[in-house]
C-alpha cells in the first residue's frame, strides 16, 4: 500500500481500513513443480503474479489454466501479486 507525502492521517487511517478490491480473472498458466504463475485479469488490466504461498495461506493446493477465481491484488517487490485467493471455477469450466 502506498501513501502520497500529503496525505492526512484521516486519509491514511480511511487508506488503510478500507476493504481491499477485489478482482476477477482466470489463470493464464501456473507451474505447480515452480509454484508459481499469472492471473489474466477481466478488462484486459495487466497480468497479476500468484505463488504458491498465496495459494496455500487462501487453502488452495494448486491453480490450472483457464480456472476461474477472485483475488486481490497487493504490491510486491516485482508488482503485484494476488493474495486471498477464491477459485470461481473448475479448470476449463467458465
Amino acid at each position: 500500500m502506498r501513501f502520497d507525502p500529503g496525505m492526512s492521517m484521516a486519509e491514511i487511517v480511511l487508506r488503510i481500513n478500507a476493504p481491499a478490491a477485489r478482482h476477477v480473472g482466470t489463470v493464464r498458466f501456473f507451474y505447480p513443480e515452480k509454484g508459481w504463475g499469472f492471473f489474466k485479469r477481466d478488462g484486459g488490466e495487466s497480468d497479476v503474479f500468484v505463488h504458491i504461498k498465496e495459494l496455500q495461506k487462501s487453502g488452495i493446493a494448486s491453480l490450472k489454466a483457464e480456472q476461474r477465481a477472485e483475488f486481490e491484488i497487493q504490491d510486491g517487490q516485482r508488482g503485484p501479486i494476488a493474495s486471498n485467493i477464491r477459485p470461481l471455477s473448475l479448470a476449463g469450466e467458465n
